[in-house]
């Protein structure tokens, strides 16, 4: 059905004659605009009947009777497809007075999903634990499929134990990756213990071997090793002046307790 245009337009902000479309139609003198009340009645259901290149638009005001899909899939940067991610649509709301017409659906064991909306503009969203969140502008169209695929970044845990931010994380251990060959695992639930929120690379002290040796670890890179471990045993009671200062320091870009003790 062709229709004549309203030549202003209050609701979407189109100028009048924009061949981006409107959001309002004249319909036998009855003007109909895209809103937020379920009347049967979708502006983009019709074009001008001078120019049928003009046509009604909603992207700009979301209509609940205009509705849209959405679909893809979601898949780790790897290319395996991810299960049960969380996939919601934030519509870009022009009239800040409008409700939200937020949805939101989990993706199947092959990381597909399908998302129906109303029509409008969106930032679409794939959120699962473990991997960083990626957000994408969308424009979904009345009565089609628009297509969206997601590949997520691991965000949380990798192989060597370490989290996003470079530190040995205690929550990563045990954790398989995509290819099944990669797991990380610290060596006991000591070494676990001693690194969880350390540095990779950080040495820790981890016990001592005998009167010039003990075994230290660097966190997220190898088993304990044996070391020289320089010790001085002070007896406090034939030290009356003794003072003992720590400071933190940087040794080969990893922090390092300082210690100094002196007496006199």
């Amino acid at each position: 059905m062709s229709v004549s245009f309203v030549k202003a337009d209050l609701v979407c902000g189109h100028a009048p004659d924009s061949l981006l479309g409107y959001g309002q139609v004249d319909i036998s003198g009855i003007i109909i605009s895209c809103n937020n009340i379920a009347d049967s009645i979708c502006p983009e259901d019709y074009e001008d009947y001078n120019n049928a290149s003009i046509y009604a638009s909603c992207l700009s005001c979301s209509d609940p009777d205009c509705i849209g899909t959405v679909r893809g899939v979601v898949r780790s940067s790897a290319g395996f497809p991810v299960e049960r991610a969380l996939v919601t649509s934030h519509p870009i709301r022009w009239n800040t007075l409008a409700p939200s017409l937020e949805t939101s659906t989990f993706t199947d064991i092959l990381g597909r999903y399908t998302l129906s909306t109303v029509s409008g503009v969106y930032y679409v969203s794939a959120l699962k634990e473990g991997f960083d969140t990626e957000l994408k502008l969308t424009s979904v169209l009345r009565n089609q499929n628009t297509n969206q695929d997601f590949n997520l970044l691991n965000g949380t845990c990798h192989e060597d134990c370490t989290n996003s931010y470079g530190r040995c994380s205690a929550a990563c251990d045990g954790l398989t990756f995509e290819n099944a060959t990669q797991r990380c695992k610290f060596f006991d639930s000591n070494t676990r213990l001693l690194c969880n929120n350390r540095m990779k690379g950080s040495s820790v002290f981890n016990s001592i071997y005998n009167d010039t040796h003990a075994y230290f670890i660097e966190c997220c890179e190898s088993a304990p090793e044996l070391k020289y471990y320089s010790k001085v045993n002070i007896n406090s009671a034939d030290i009356s002046d003794l003072v003992k200062i720590e400071k933190i320091a940087r040794y080969n870009e990893i922090p390092v307790k300082v210690i100094i003790a002196y007496w006199y």
